[in-house]
């Protein structure tokens, strides 16, 4: 799985995760970092987060069926 970070991020984290390290994935803005003002307009029903066994990454989908294919192949 390969997650691609904010072009303007400065952080030098993995660009790609093991499979094996998902432990959860959780539908809508469950997260501190997606709760925040600068992602406000992104719709609630669009947004899921992995929870990795060291982080968690965010994601919002294009349409419900895309979030609908993420979250089925991830659990």
């Amino acid at each position: 799985m390969y997650y691609c970070r904010n072009k303007k991020s400065k952080s030098k984290e993995d660009d790609y995760y093991e499979l094996s390290d998902l432990e959860a994935v959780k539908v809508g803005k469950m997260t501190e970092t997606m709760r925040k003002k600068e992602h406000s307009k992104k719709d609630e029903t669009l947004c899921f987060s992995l929870e990795l066994k060291d982080r968690t990454r965010d994601f919002a989908a294009l349409s419900q069926e895309d979030l609908k294919m993420w979250v089925e192949k991830m659990r």
